[in-house]
């Protein structure tokens, strides 16, 4: 009975933080953080070409489009029917295409989305989407500016595509500096950027910042970049669990986000 009574007692308070029950090691989430780099941040051009294979599978009548330009795509609609394709579409879609007719001048470019619907093949794949999304290129001021807001489960090929919710701004003119803050969510994790800065005159571009991680189990960690290191110690509340060798991936898939949008600040 005393053994039973000793081995029951609650654990002294130390003031240290318990140790994190990760549901991945650390070495996993490292390698998680750079998979997920590698694989892309979020780009309204991964949702304008999500949304143009979602509309191959309507028809003239399903969804009752109202069009804005003749391109087929740009307009809006709002529906509750069955293509004959049977596919069945349920909501409502305004889009904007930066490569559209509308895009109102050489020099400002602008694409968008706002809706709410879900849409099923015949095969029974589901498509879903619910919030907005923003880019515009300024090429007169070489800026290009990106608002992603809500769900956007769209493609099974767009990694951040496959689960959560996005809250993501990045913006800025990539000679000078860029900003990233928001949230993403992949689907093993989840990330916070706090006014991330990336400057190509300062690290060759590395960004700079704190960035907030949360790996399925609900914990966050935090890891912040002051210098041009690769790596930067990761910690749980003041707890230091080592370090995080992340910074290049991100630097690299930044770099790719940019290139992406480069052609449209081209005069």
């Amino acid at each position: 009975m005393i053994l039973w009574l000793i081995a029951c007692k609650a654990p002294e308070e130390t003031g240290e933080p318990h140790p994190v029950p990760h549901e991945m090691s650390l070495d996993d989430l490292e390698k998680e953080l750079r998979f997920s780099f590698d694989a892309g941040l979020p780009s309204m051009l991964d949702v304008s070409n999500a949304y143009k294979e979602i509309m191959s599978q309507s028809d003239e009548i399903c969804p009752m489009f109202s069009p804005t330009s003749e391109n087929g795509l740009e307009g809006h609609w709002v529906d509750n029917c069955t293509s004959i394709l049977d596919a069945t579409f349920f909501g409502f879609c305004q889009f904007y295409d930066i490569d559209g007719e509308l895009s109102p001048e050489e020099d400002l470019m602008f694409g968008s989305i706002w809706a709410s619907f879900e849409v099923f093949t015949a095969e029974g794949i589901g498509r879903e989407v619910g919030g907005i999304g923003l880019i515009g290129a300024d090429v007169l001021n070489h800026e290009v500016n990106m608002r992603l807001d809500g769900t956007f489960w769209m493609s099974d090929d767009v990694y951040w595509m496959q689960a959560g919710s996005q809250s993501l701004d990045i913006g800025g003119d990539p000679e000078k500096t860029m900003t990233i803050n928001g949230g993403v969510q992949y689907p093993e994790l989840s990330l916070f950027f706090n006014e991330m800065k990336r400057n190509p005159q300062s690290c060759d571009g590395g960004i700079q910042g704190e960035l907030r991680i949360r790996d399925t189990s609900g914990y966050w960690f935090t890891m912040e970049r002051r210098s041009c290191a690769p790596c930067s110690d990761i910690f749980w509340g003041e707890k230091n669990l080592g370090e995080f060798c992340i910074w290049e991936s991100l630097d690299a898939s930044i770099e790719r986000w940019i290139s992406d949008f480069e052609p449209y600040l081209e005069d």
